[in-house]
């Protein structure tokens, strides 16, 4: 029994890392922990000095290739994914502030991260003011503690696009970090970070994975930010699965494809809708009655507005 518990693992291990071929496909990394052959070498990982991995709670091979999958994507210095969207908006905001500190939100949010904000964050001695971006100036709600200022690219259920170059100005001007969740866009529409937002979050169980066969979250900024959120990410565990990791990385190959076909398909729907008799009214802004059109043609990529879209029904 002894043999076969370490048959077929160390040895052939190494004897994989040494030849001079690789995978096509990255294998899944499904190992809580890693196996060194003396203290000195785990020491030395742990120190910096030789490169390698501990726990898969502080990193994995799988996250980092889909890591950089992720990266290249935004565009971004480096990318960190989490086991659930809230899990890495949740954690980049607590990266970002302590007791005392302010932050100035849109109202119009994900149903769970504006929960959070409202009823959470002032549990904990943060405050939140909610502001709409759009037809208010945000700048009179700064405060000399205001630290974060966070909204989406593209909001629900309304559809308006955020100036997202005007809100980092103000950011800027003040210290603040700007935070996007750019999570109904993606990066093939949209990618914040050129317009002037600070750090990127998204749940990747929508767009950024798009089979419906996984959970999970991620977070895109440059470096300096990104080193200081791992410290968070691994402290509260929330991580991704090996296999899910996997997924994602699998998905993320066809995203370019599935984003510019379900923006024709949203603007097909939405024109549909707009000359239909029961139908008010349409929100998307790839539509030319939308008043983000012009803002959506800027910011966004080939004028792609993404798959989202809500009507007002007649009655």
């Amino acid at each position: 029994m002894t043999r076969l518990t370490h048959a077929g693992e160390n040895k052939i291990a190494k004897e994989v890392a040494k030849t001079v071929s690789v995978p096509k496909v990255m294998p899944i990394y499904m190992s809580s922990v890693f196996s060194f052959d003396d203290v000195s070498t785990l020491d030395a990982v742990y120190d910096g000095t030789a490169k390698g991995y501990v726990y898969s709670r502080m990193a994995n091979p799988g996250y980092d290739a889909v890591q950089e999958v992720l990266a290249t994507a935004e565009q971004s210095d480096d990318a960190l994914v989490f086991s659930s969207g809230m899990a890495a908006i949740i954690t980049t905001i607590i990266s970002q502030v302590k007791t005392g500190d302010h932050i100035i939100s849109s109202p119009v949010l994900y149903g769970g991260v504006y929960d959070y904000l409202k009823n959470e964050l002032p549990r904990f001695g943060v405050e939140v003011t909610f502001v709409d971006f759009n037809h208010d100036n945000i700048e009179k709600y700064l405060k000399p503690n205001t630290k974060v200022i966070y909204t989406e690219t593209i909001s629900n259920p309304l559809m308006e696009v955020e100036d997202l170059p005007a809100i980092a100005e103000v950011a800027h001007a003040h210290g603040c970090k700007f935070i996007v969740d750019n999570t109904f866009a993606t990066p093939a529409v949209a990618q914040p970070l050129k317009w002037g937002a600070d750090i990127v979050v998204y749940s990747a169980t929508k767009y950024l994975g798009g089979h419906s066969d996984f959970i999970g979250g991620a977070v895109m900024s440059n470096k300096e930010n990104m080193e200081h959120i791992h410290r968070f990410f691994t402290l509260y565990g929330s991580i991704m699965s090996p296999f899910d990791a996997w997924l994602l990385a699998r998905s993320m190959r066809t995203l370019e494809l599935r984003m510019k076909q379900h923006s024709e398909n949203a603007l097909k729907v939405a024109k549909f809708f707009e000359n239909h008799p029961k139908i008010e009214r349409v929100y998307y802004p790839g539509l030319d009655s939308s008043p983000y059109r012009a803002r959506a043609e800027k910011l966004f990529i080939e004028g792609r507005c993404g798959g989202m879209l809500s009507a007002d029904i007649a009655g």
